[in-house]
């Protein structure tokens, strides 16, 4: 009886740990993980999209990409959410669970916008940008580099217009620009100089 006894102890037990072991991992995978499946505008699945936990506002963490189905898996717990992005697409931030309905991204606009000097054609050092919206939303300022060029690729469909500032210049905008989906504008504004000394004027 003991003999018996400890062959199936000794028979038991490691079955007992593996399995256990497997059920502590299974549940720790649920809790932890999120799961789902990202695709474009026609419901094709997204490879390569990148999938990042979110650990505070507009900051990520651990990233994955997605596969040649557009599923993706990765721990998430306690996060705040996910963040979802893949080139030429609208991004989304969802929540860090796992999402039985597919992700879908937007097709993104995007533009190029020259600003030079009217008088030399050189870009102007220091300019700022303001992209006004149909509806009169206004996004900036944003600083121009040296350049000259300011560049989006992903940046959503809509009619828009630019108006740039800088230093010593007028004032001076463009006219409404319609921006669609999976489409490249391409801008330019000539900025006039004013008189050194004067702050810019209106247009």
């Amino acid at each position: 009886m003991t003999g018996r006894t400890a062959g199936e102890l000794a028979g038991r037990s490691p079955v007992r740990s593996v399995l256990g072991s497997a059920a502590m991992l299974l549940v720790a995978t649920t809790a932890w993980s999120a799961s789902g499946r990202v695709v474009g505008p026609d419901d094709g699945p997204l490879q390569g999209a990148s999938v990042c936990v979110l650990v505070a506002p507009n900051t990520v963490g651990l990233c994955t990409e997605t596969d040649e189905q557009g599923f993706y898996s990765l721990p998430a717990s306690g996060a705040p959410g996910i963040r979802v992005t893949a080139e030429g697409f609208l991004g989304q931030d969802i929540a860090a669970v796992d999402h039985e309905a597919p992700i879908r991204l937007e097709r993104a606009a995007s533009f190029e916008l020259r600003v030079i000097d009217d008088a030399d054609g050189a870009p102007v050092a220091g300019a700022s940008v303001w992209i006004v919206s149909a509806d009169g939303r206004r996004r900036g300022p944003i600083d121009l580099p040296g350049s000259g060029w300011l560049r989006m690729s992903t940046f959503p469909a809509g009619t828009y217009r630019f108006v740039v500032e800088a230093s010593g210049h007028a004032q001076r905008g463009t006219p409404e620009i319609r921006l669609v989906p999976g489409g490249r504008e391409l801008a330019e504004v000539r900025m006039v100089r004013v008189n050194p000394g004067e702050p810019p004027t209106s247009s």
